[in-house]
């Protein structure tokens, strides 16, 4: 499951849209405990999501060229762009 929706996606009112699909949308209705501040930075997050994984993209090809030692940190980014790749296993 890597292929997402392409191109920048952002928030718009409780949605997160690209330039022609609705990604995401906030629960808004009135059983929804989580407050306005905590759904609209879900949200955020959910936007970035495209440019993490491209970051983390960037940063796998510096690492995997130019750094040895302490694999901590890079296990962290591979398993997060496995989990945004869907590779993730149980």
């Amino acid at each position: 499951m890597s292929n997402h929706t392409p191109g920048s996606w952002y928030v718009e009112g409780s949605c997160v849209l690209s330039s022609d699909c609705l990604i995401a949308e906030a629960s808004c209705d009135a059983d929804s405990r989580a407050p306005y501040s905590e759904r609209k930075s879900n949200l955020e997050l959910i936007a970035a999501a495209p440019d993490l994984l491209g970051a983390c993209k960037l940063f796998q090809k510096y690492a995997s060229e130019n750094c040895q030692g302490s694999t901590t940190t890079w296990e962290m980014v591979q398993d997060a762009m496995n989990k945004a790749l869907g590779k993730v296993t149980q």
